[in-house]
Protein backbone atom coordinates (compact mmCIF):
# COMPACT_ATOMS: atom_id res chain seq x y z
CA UNK A 1 0.00 0.00 0.00
CA UNK A 2 2.42 2.50 -1.35
CA UNK A 3 3.47 4.59 -4.30
CA UNK A 4 7.17 5.04 -5.09
CA UNK A 5 8.49 6.88 -8.15
CA UNK A 6 12.11 6.22 -9.12
CA UNK A 7 13.46 8.41 -11.93
CA UNK A 8 16.68 6.85 -13.18
CA UNK A 9 19.06 8.90 -15.32
CA UNK A 10 22.74 8.37 -16.22
CA UNK A 11 23.88 11.05 -13.78
CA UNK A 12 21.41 10.65 -10.91
CA UNK A 13 18.40 8.92 -9.39
CA UNK A 14 15.46 10.69 -7.76
CA UNK A 15 13.33 8.48 -5.50
CA UNK A 16 10.05 9.78 -4.08
CA UNK A 17 7.59 7.91 -1.85
CA UNK A 18 4.41 8.57 0.05
CA UNK A 19 4.30 7.82 3.77
CA UNK A 20 1.08 5.83 4.21
CA UNK A 21 0.98 2.32 5.63
CA UNK A 22 -2.49 0.77 5.65
CA UNK A 23 -3.41 -1.32 8.70
CA UNK A 24 -5.43 -4.46 7.94
CA UNK A 25 -6.76 -6.58 10.79
CA UNK A 26 -8.45 -9.92 10.00
CA UNK A 27 -8.76 -8.86 6.39
CA UNK A 28 -10.45 -5.53 7.20
CA UNK A 29 -9.21 -1.94 7.03
CA UNK A 30 -8.68 -0.55 10.55
CA UNK A 31 -6.49 2.52 10.07
CA UNK A 32 -3.34 3.99 8.62
CA UNK A 33 0.09 5.17 9.65
CA UNK A 34 0.62 8.37 7.69
CA UNK A 35 4.28 9.00 8.46
CA UNK A 36 5.83 5.65 7.56
CA UNK A 37 9.37 5.66 6.15
CA UNK A 38 9.81 3.64 2.94
CA UNK A 39 13.17 4.94 1.65
CA UNK A 40 16.39 3.87 3.41
CA UNK A 41 19.74 5.26 2.19
CA UNK A 42 22.90 3.28 2.91
CA UNK A 43 25.27 5.47 4.96
CA UNK A 44 28.41 6.67 3.16
CA UNK A 45 27.47 4.97 -0.14
CA UNK A 46 25.37 6.08 -3.16
CA UNK A 47 22.90 3.24 -2.63
CA UNK A 48 19.27 3.38 -1.46
CA UNK A 49 16.80 0.65 -0.49
CA UNK A 50 13.07 1.34 -0.81
CA UNK A 51 10.08 -0.83 0.04
CA UNK A 52 6.46 -1.40 -0.86
CA UNK A 53 3.97 -4.04 0.20
CA UNK A 54 3.66 -6.02 3.42
CA UNK A 55 5.99 -4.67 6.07
CA UNK A 56 5.69 -6.87 9.16
CA UNK A 57 9.03 -8.59 8.62
CA UNK A 58 10.78 -10.49 11.37
CA UNK A 59 8.42 -8.87 13.91
CA UNK A 60 10.51 -5.70 13.69
CA UNK A 61 9.82 -2.16 12.51
CA UNK A 62 10.66 -1.94 8.82
CA UNK A 63 13.52 0.48 9.40
CA UNK A 64 15.09 -1.82 11.95
CA UNK A 65 14.76 -4.77 9.58
CA UNK A 66 16.50 -2.92 6.74
CA UNK A 67 19.15 -1.59 9.11
CA UNK A 68 19.94 -5.18 10.08
CA UNK A 69 20.96 -5.75 6.48
CA UNK A 70 22.82 -2.48 5.99
CA UNK A 71 25.03 -2.97 9.04
CA UNK A 72 26.38 -6.27 7.68
CA UNK A 73 26.87 -5.07 4.12
CA UNK A 74 30.27 -4.36 2.56
CA UNK A 75 28.70 -1.99 0.04
CA UNK A 76 31.88 -0.42 -1.26
CA UNK A 77 32.98 -3.63 -3.01
CA UNK A 78 29.68 -4.65 -4.63
CA UNK A 79 27.63 -3.93 -7.72
CA UNK A 80 23.93 -3.11 -7.40
CA UNK A 81 23.06 -6.59 -8.66
CA UNK A 82 25.35 -8.18 -6.06
CA UNK A 83 23.78 -6.08 -3.30
CA UNK A 84 20.36 -7.25 -4.49
CA UNK A 85 21.51 -10.87 -4.38
CA UNK A 86 22.68 -10.40 -0.78
CA UNK A 87 19.43 -8.70 0.18
CA UNK A 88 17.32 -11.48 -1.34
CA UNK A 89 19.17 -14.05 0.77
CA UNK A 90 18.78 -11.86 3.87
CA UNK A 91 15.10 -11.00 3.47
CA UNK A 92 13.60 -14.19 2.06
CA UNK A 93 12.92 -16.08 5.33
CA UNK A 94 11.16 -13.09 6.93
CA UNK A 95 9.19 -12.23 3.79
CA UNK A 96 8.12 -15.86 3.32
CA UNK A 97 6.91 -16.11 6.93
CA UNK A 98 5.04 -12.81 6.64
CA UNK A 99 3.23 -13.59 3.39
CA UNK A 100 2.41 -17.20 4.23
CA UNK A 101 0.92 -16.02 7.53
CA UNK A 102 -1.61 -13.70 5.83
CA UNK A 103 -4.50 -16.10 5.36
CA UNK A 104 -7.21 -13.46 4.87
CA UNK A 105 -5.56 -11.34 2.17
CA UNK A 106 -5.73 -11.78 -1.59
CA UNK A 107 -2.30 -12.17 -3.19
CA UNK A 108 -0.22 -10.54 -0.43
CA UNK A 109 3.07 -9.18 -1.73
CA UNK A 110 6.30 -7.55 -0.61
CA UNK A 111 9.01 -5.84 -2.62
CA UNK A 112 12.30 -4.00 -2.20
CA UNK A 113 14.12 -1.83 -4.73
CA UNK A 114 17.90 -1.52 -4.59
CA UNK A 115 18.96 1.65 -6.42
CA UNK A 116 22.24 3.44 -6.86
CA UNK A 117 25.77 3.43 -8.20
CA UNK A 118 27.54 0.18 -7.34
CA UNK A 119 31.26 -0.52 -7.32
CA UNK A 120 32.55 -1.24 -10.85
CA UNK A 121 29.12 -0.45 -12.35
CA UNK A 122 29.39 1.74 -15.44
CA UNK A 123 26.31 3.66 -14.41
CA UNK A 124 23.35 3.56 -12.04
CA UNK A 125 20.71 0.85 -12.00
CA UNK A 126 17.68 -0.29 -10.04
CA UNK A 127 16.84 -3.88 -9.09
CA UNK A 128 13.42 -4.83 -7.72
CA UNK A 129 13.03 -7.98 -5.63
CA UNK A 130 9.38 -9.04 -5.49
CA UNK A 131 7.57 -11.77 -3.53
CA UNK A 132 3.87 -12.68 -3.91
CA UNK A 133 1.51 -15.50 -2.95
CA UNK A 134 -0.24 -16.80 -6.08
CA UNK A 135 -2.60 -19.78 -5.95
CA UNK A 136 -1.18 -20.74 -2.57
CA UNK A 137 2.46 -20.71 -3.72
CA UNK A 138 5.18 -18.20 -2.93
CA UNK A 139 6.54 -16.72 -6.16
CA UNK A 140 9.64 -14.56 -6.42
CA UNK A 141 10.48 -12.21 -9.26
CA UNK A 142 13.34 -9.87 -10.16
CA UNK A 143 13.55 -6.90 -12.52
CA UNK A 144 16.43 -4.59 -13.38
CA UNK A 145 16.35 -1.15 -14.99
CA UNK A 146 18.99 1.11 -16.48
CA UNK A 147 18.80 4.76 -17.60
CA UNK A 148 16.62 6.25 -18.93
CA UNK A 149 13.74 4.84 -16.85
CA UNK A 150 10.87 5.85 -14.62
CA UNK A 151 9.87 3.03 -12.26
CA UNK A 152 6.45 3.36 -10.60
CA UNK A 153 6.04 0.86 -7.78
CA UNK A 154 3.34 -0.13 -5.34
CA UNK A 155 -0.42 -0.42 -5.42
CA UNK A 156 -0.79 3.33 -5.95
CA UNK A 157 0.91 3.25 -9.35
CA UNK A 158 -2.43 2.75 -11.12
CA UNK A 159 -3.75 5.95 -9.53
CA UNK A 160 -1.38 8.24 -11.48
CA UNK A 161 -0.81 8.99 -15.14
CA UNK A 162 1.56 6.79 -17.12
CA UNK A 163 5.17 7.90 -16.73
CA UNK A 164 6.58 10.14 -19.46
CA UNK A 165 10.33 9.84 -20.05
CA UNK A 166 10.37 13.23 -21.76
CA UNK A 167 9.67 14.80 -18.37
CA UNK A 168 13.03 13.68 -16.97
CA UNK A 169 15.28 13.76 -20.04
CA UNK A 170 17.59 16.79 -20.38
CA UNK A 171 16.08 18.33 -17.27
CA UNK A 172 17.45 19.74 -14.04
CA UNK A 173 17.20 17.75 -10.82
CA UNK A 174 14.62 20.28 -9.66
CA UNK A 175 12.44 19.51 -12.69
CA UNK A 176 12.75 15.76 -12.12
CA UNK A 177 11.76 16.21 -8.49
CA UNK A 178 8.76 18.28 -9.56
CA UNK A 179 7.64 15.54 -11.94
CA UNK A 180 8.01 12.82 -9.31
CA UNK A 181 6.02 15.00 -6.92
CA UNK A 182 3.33 15.51 -9.57
CA UNK A 183 2.83 11.75 -9.96
CA UNK A 184 2.66 11.30 -6.18
CA UNK A 185 0.16 14.14 -5.87
CA UNK A 186 -2.09 12.51 -8.47
CA UNK A 187 -2.13 9.24 -6.55
CA UNK A 188 -2.68 10.95 -3.20
CA UNK A 189 -5.63 12.91 -4.62
CA UNK A 190 -7.38 9.84 -6.06
CA UNK A 191 -11.01 9.74 -4.81
CA UNK A 192 -10.93 6.38 -3.03
CA UNK A 193 -12.64 5.43 0.23
CA UNK A 194 -9.42 3.96 1.60
CA UNK A 195 -6.66 5.45 -0.50
CA UNK A 196 -3.51 3.32 -0.08
CA UNK A 197 -1.39 6.39 -0.92
CA UNK A 198 -1.23 9.32 1.46
CA UNK A 199 0.52 11.22 4.18
CA UNK A 200 3.51 13.30 3.17
CA UNK A 201 6.29 12.72 0.65
CA UNK A 202 9.90 11.84 1.39
CA UNK A 203 12.50 12.02 -1.32
CA UNK A 204 16.18 11.33 -1.89
CA UNK A 205 18.56 12.28 -4.72
CA UNK A 206 21.45 9.91 -5.49
CA UNK A 207 24.55 10.75 -7.53
CA UNK A 208 27.74 8.76 -8.01
CA UNK A 209 29.34 10.63 -5.12
CA UNK A 210 26.55 10.51 -2.51
CA UNK A 211 22.88 10.54 -1.63
CA UNK A 212 21.06 13.49 -0.09
CA UNK A 213 17.59 13.90 1.37
CA UNK A 214 15.54 16.39 -0.66
CA UNK A 215 12.55 15.75 1.61
CA UNK A 216 13.42 13.87 4.81
CA UNK A 217 10.93 11.36 6.28
CA UNK A 218 8.63 12.34 9.11
CA UNK A 219 8.13 10.51 12.39
CA UNK A 220 5.62 7.67 12.70
CA UNK A 221 2.08 8.54 13.70
CA UNK A 222 -0.91 6.19 13.59
CA UNK A 223 -4.39 7.32 12.53
CA UNK A 224 -7.11 4.83 13.44
CA UNK A 225 -10.29 4.31 11.50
Amino acid sequence: MTFIVTSLRPQDIVITADSRATIITDGKFTGVIDTFQKIFPVPDHPVVISHHGENDLGHKPLGEFVEGFITRLNTGNMTILEIADEFRHFAHPAVRACLQGLKNEDKPACAFLIAGFGADDRGPSVVELFWIIRDGSLVTEEKQWFPLSIITSGSGARQADSADLKRISDCSVKEVREYNDHLLDEAIAAPLEHNPVGGSKHEVVVTRERWEWALPPAKDRRIDN
